[in-house]
């Protein structure tokens, strides 16, 4: 089976608010996403499903036998992909932090 585009379950959003700033102000997000990830590199559409600026992202696979594997995951800005490399495959809970633009 090869790698595919996943539709998250879930995708929740949440402002992250700053008590000072020095500098420019940005409107930080952070999207709290669930998909079940099927094979290794199966990757999320970021422009759809946590829209922004990337700037920050990880996530974990837990498997069938409730073994949880750290995604060492990758961003492509050219398709605006994060990509889950890892064998184990599961339900995955990622967050990503955005520049909300």
């Amino acid at each position: 089976m090869s790698a595919a585009a996943i539709t998250p379950t879930s995708v929740q959003k949440t402002y992250l608010s700053a008590t000072s700033t020095v500098g420019t102000a940005v409107r930080l997000v952070e999207y709290h996403v669930v998909l079940t990830k099927v094979t290794q590199s199966d990757w999320v559409t970021a422009a759809t499903y946590t829209p922004g600026t990337v700037v920050g992202f990880d996530a974990i696979t837990i498997d069938s036998s409730s073994n949880g594997v750290q995604e060492i995951m990758t961003y492509a800005d050219t398709n605006t992909t994060l990509v889950l490399p890892e064998t184990a495959v599961g339900t995955t809970y990622m967050r990503v932090i955005c520049i909300e633009e």
